[in-house]
């Protein structure tokens, strides 16, 4: 039997286990200080909504009944959260999507990795530098990538899209031809969100030249400015060029139910076929659909109490972000983001390496974060914090700085 020889490809663990490691490295050979405060993994800090809670407990009940008992999902998701979704992410901000577009699924996540099995093999992927892991991790293992140059710590096969300091982290358009491009936004790492007319060039760009965007907007619930796009879908043009992803993970605390969905306009067709049909066919082989009960409690997030409440945490996790920054520049660090997003992007001051600077924030502050360089070249003296934190943590953080 022979194995996926992609996987051999891979210099080290994904970046979040290799965190772990370090940190239960750091544990065993210093003796404690302070409280290690972990700010390193985007999950959230609080828990579920109880009207969320409600409905599980609900949901699970009617599972123990005859007459109102459900086995396999429908291949899209049920009717009651594809309408809940419909409804209130779309119709009611005047935005043309229908409900036979809708697929429910159990996280962005999965989406982003799953979507390729509609791509032909040979085609050519654009992703922005820098960029979440999983784009690159999994075109690896479907053999897109090509081969990792050390000199340069990228791919053969793909093309980078620049984002850095320069041009504000407002990523260039490719300067060659690409099939597909993987756009996340508000972005992770960066916590940078691009405006309308930024998001429709690339838009243009993808009509012009018959390219597919992947649009993950997961962290779309902490857009706070009116000229950054709440969905793709508000560009002229973007029902011909763009699947749009996106998650109740970050926005509901659904990081440990799983649940998320995905637009795949029916307007999206190459080379004859409809992907919106392809990837029906593919759910229908490869996926039986979230649980019944999950769903139930996404269709409780819509509810009027739950929806503030959401808003509320949202609000608490930047404002996390905004007290973080500031304290940050007033001890002397370039940051970026948390207007947007709930990571705040941090440079520096010594231009370290990334882990270097890991390494320095974990032995002054107690303090994990993730090393910039996980999410590309352009990320090297970077590293990335979380706001996902409970008052306590970031409160510690904030004295820590002071003092030192």
């Amino acid at each position: 039997m022979r194995v996926n020889p992609n996987f051999a490809k891979f210099k080290e663990d994904y970046v979040y286990v290799s965190v772990k490691e370090k940190l239960t490295q750091y544990m065993q050979t210093h003796p404690p200080q302070a409280e290690i405060l972990d700010l390193s993994i985007g999950d959230v800090s609080f828990p579920l909504n109880q009207g969320v809670i409600e409905a599980i407990h609900l949901a699970a009940d009617q599972q123990g009944k005859m007459d109102t008992f459900h086995g396999y999902s429908p291949k899209k998701g049920h009717p009651f959260l594809v309408r809940a979704i419909l409804e209130n992410d779309y119709q009611a901000k005047g935005i043309p999507v229908n409900e036979n577009e809708i697929f429910i699924s159990d996280g962005a996540k999965s989406d982003v990795a799953h979507i390729q099995d509609l791509f032909a093999e040979d085609i050519t992927i654009a992703v922005v530098d820098p960029f979440y892991p999983v784009y690159i991790d999994s075109n690896v293992m479907a053999s897109r990538a090509g081969e990792y140059d050390e000199k340069t710590h990228r791919w053969s096969r793909l093309v980078y899209l620049e984002a850095n300091e320069d041009n504000a982290f407002v990523p260039n358009l490719p300067q060659q031809a690409v099939d597909v491009i993987y756009l996340n936004y508000p972005n992770n790492p960066t916590g940078k969100a691009l405006t309308q007319s930024e998001l429709q060039a690339f838009v243009d760009y993808a009509n012009q030249h018959q390219a597919l965007i992947i649009y993950d907007a997961a962290y779309e619930a902490f857009i706070q400015s009116a000229e950054i796009p709440r969905s793709i879908y508000t560009c002229q043009g973007a029902r011909n060029c763009a699947i749009e992803i996106k998650s109740f993970s970050k926005s509901a605390g659904f990081t440990g139910l799983r649940l998320g969905y995905m637009i795949i306009p029916e307007d999206l067709v190459y080379e004859g076929q409809s992907l919106n049909e392809m990837w029906a066919r593919r759910e229908a082989t490869k996926f039986n659909g979230a649980s019944f009960i999950i769903q139930k409690a996404g269709q409780a997030v819509y509810q009027p109490r739950v929806k503030a409440e959401i808003k509320a945490n949202i609000q608490h996790y930047l404002a996390n972000a905004c007290r973080v920054k500031e304290s940050l520049i007033e001890a002397g660090f370039v940051v970026y983001g948390g207007e947007n997003a709930p990571y705040l992007w941090v440079k520096s001051i010594h231009e370290q390496s990334s882990w270097a600077f890991f390494e320095e924030l974990l032995n002054k502050y107690q303090v994990v974060s993730t090393p910039g360089s996980a999410y590309g070249t352009n990320g090297e003296n970077f590293v990335r914090l979380s706001m996902f934190a409970a008052d306590g943590i970031i409160d510690k953080l904030i004295k820590r700085l002071k003092e030192l």
